[in-house]
């Protein structure tokens, strides 16, 4: 894992839980804006996504996730993974993906009604 990985938006999955196995200090962070392509595409474990331009984009929210921790991650929303500091150790993550359901039902099936 690098320690930064640059705006980007996925384009197979409508959004991905992630169950973080281990963690390094790691931080997310999601953006808002007008999404335009850096005439860049890579592939990130067989799921396609590409870089975006930061100039339009403004930070919208993060997290640090911890070891242990689960988050749903709208991955059609530009967001970026930066460290501070020179990991200690590589990340694992559960990743489990959303092909047709977006994030909004997704979490709906989340929700706990009082």
């Amino acid at each position: 894992f690098e320690n930064d990985l640059k705006p980007h938006v996925h384009t197979d999955e409508l959004c991905v839980l992630n169950v973080y196995l281990k963690t390094s200090g790691e931080e997310t962070i999601f953006f808002d804006g007008v999404i335009e392509p850096d005439d860049e595409i890579a592939v990130d474990n067989g799921n396609l996504y590409y870089m975006v331009k930061t100039d339009k984009l403004t930070k919208a929210e993060s997290f640090h996730a911890n070891t242990g921790d689960a988050w749903l991650l709208c991955t059609r929303q530009p967001h970026q993974v930066t460290c501070a500091t020179k990991q200690s150790d590589v990340r694992d993550i559960l990743q489990i993906y959303f092909m047709d359901l977006p994030f909004d039902e997704v979490v709906k099936h989340f929700e706990v009604l009082n």
